[in-house]
């Protein structure tokens, strides 16, 4: 099994979420699910899934389109639902 940190997903780039991270777990298919195990920040103690597939291609890095389902510890817990496009090697 393969770790992966989720920090360039765009919906973490506004202002709220604003260096918060997702810490997730998985292995790298050309599509699948990952689980959601931690966060930072406004992500604090985060648990879901995150369902990708590749979206794209370049020479030497695939472009996953990410569908995120979380809960996270801000008082009380709530659902963030997001895509976005992250690029792995």
């Amino acid at each position: 099994m393969h770790g992966a940190s989720v920090d360039n997903n765009p919906c973490l780039l506004c202002d709220r979420f604003s260096g918060s991270t997702l810490q997730v777990m998985g292995v790298l298919p050309p599509e699948g699910e990952w689980a959601v195990v931690g966060g930072t920040g406004e992500l604090a103690l985060a648990r879901g899934t995150i369902k990708h597939r590749i979206a794209g291609s370049a020479p030497e890095t695939n472009f996953r389109q990410l569908d995120i389902h979380a809960f996270y510890a801000n008082g009380s817990a709530t659902c963030v639902g997001s895509a976005a496009v992250i690029a792995t090697k």
